[in-house]
């Protein structure tokens, strides 16, 4: 009799530790999904993505951001394996995207915002929480990004003259996700800022990053479309330190100069406009109020 108990008990024992075992196992296969999202070079998961911009072989689908689609994924079990980092990198997706898109840009030598400046848009958009804002300059998406990722309210309408350019960022705006908040105009912003004034619509919040020559030329205009209490952020008002300095221009660069002193010169003379120049932050950002 008691052989029989010991043999029972130790096959007990065996069953246990065997349970034990696949039970570790799959805990280490959920940390080894989660440690490789921690890899921001891995943006989706989808072998057949034919993105002719995206150079990673792993993709990501997701095909619908309705509310109904949230509050069913919120109330599923939970997950394991894969599943796990689906929704890790959903969660992170937008982060991602911009670090991939810094390194892209820098690799293709497409200008882009330098990196203090863009920590610095980040900062300001989240303190404002602006509702609708224009951009003028998409370039490829990327700070259009940054205001629509710290900002899940904002709604952007972004003006760019590069039809190549607008085909880049229609596809990095949708693999951040932000998609489905941002307008892409594509157009001289000479002749768009104009027509968004007559139209009589208002923005919270302008991010000022297209051609600098032209800067002056949409300072009336873009005073008129801001909101009283809306924020004005232009970028590179310095351009390369030349702006404030009393030494000799470079020929090439001498209207560039010329016209981002009468800018800043408008921002800072308009008496419903409170502004001030940020010469500390790489090549210089103009942040101005309105009254």
């Amino acid at each position: 009799m008691n052989n029989t108990n010991n043999k029972q008990n130790n096959e007990e024992e065996k069953n246990k530790k065997h349970i034990v075992s696949l039970k570790m196992d799959e805990e280490i296969n959920i940390e080894d999904n989660l440690s490789s999202c921690e890899d921001e070079d891995v943006l989706y998961d989808d072998d057949d993505c034919d993105c002719e911009d995206c150079e990673h072989e792993k993709h990501e689908k997701h095909d619908c951001d309705c509310e109904d689609e949230k509050t069913q994924n919120s109330e599923k079990p939970p997950m394991l394996g894969n599943e796990i980092r689906f929704y890790a990198d959903d969660f992170k997706q937008a982060g991602s995207v911009l670090a991939y898109l810094r390194r892209d840009a820098e690799k293709n030598n497409v200008p882009i915002l330098r990196p203090e400046s863009a920590k610095y848009l980040e900062k300001i958009v989240r303190k404002t929480q602006p509702k609708k804002v224009l951009e003028i300059g998409t370039a490829i998406g990327y700070s259009g990004t940054i205001i629509l990722s710290s900002c899940t309210s904002a709604e952007l309408i972004t003006l760019e003259k590069d039809e190549e350019s607008i085909k880049k960022a229609h596809i990095n705006f949708a693999k951040a996700r932000v998609d489905g908040r941002v307008t892409t105009i594509l157009g001289d912003c000479t002749e768009i800022v104009p027509e968004l004034r007559k139209s009589g619509m208002k923005f919270d919040f302008i991010f000022l990053d297209g051609p600098k020559g032209q800067y002056p030329i949409l300072a009336p205009d873009l005073i008129e479309l801001l909101e009283t209490g809306g924020t004005l952020l232009a970028d590179n008002v310095l351009f390369r330190g030349f702006v404030n300095s009393e030494g000799i221009v470079p020929t090439r660069y001498k209207t560039i100069i010329k016209r981002l002193r009468e800018f800043i010169k408008m921002c800072k003379e308009n008496e419903n406009f409170s502004s001030v120049i940020i010469e500390d932050i790489e090549d210089g950002l103009l942040i101005a109020t309105k009254k």
